[in-house]
């Protein structure tokens, strides 16, 4: 539902250095397998908080996925940016807290 300020950052990024779901997983039956994959190569995680991006099936898949990730010490670094006024940070995952960066985001997308 948020693609595109997350797809205008992951562009800006590049693609080496970024994992985006519409050009980097599988589709399909190969889907959450391939969500699996990805996260476990990542040593850093950007989660853009919304209403739409906390209450969706996948996006929760993937916290679950970075969280055992991070136990595990291979995630090194994990960033959240609030956009919207719908989502405080106490409805972020708890262990995800400590990696909000405060402020107000705004952000502007090239057309």
């Amino acid at each position: 539902m948020d693609k595109e300020i997350v797809r205008e950052v992951a562009n800006q990024q590049g693609r080496l250095n970024c994992i985006f779901d519409e050009r980097s997983f599988d589709s399909g039956m190969e889907f959450q397998n391939s969500i699996e994959e990805k996260l476990a190569l990542s040593k850093a995680f950007i989660f853009f908080a919304t209403r739409d991006s906390l209450d969706s099936h996948w996006c929760n898949f993937e916290l679950n996925q970075v969280f055992y990730s991070k136990l595990k010490g291979a995630l090194k670094r994990s960033i959240v940016f609030i956009l919207n006024d719908e989502v405080e940070v106490g409805e972020l995952p708890s262990w995800l807290i400590s990696a909000y960066v405060s402020g107000k985001v705004t952000y502007e997308l090239k057309r």
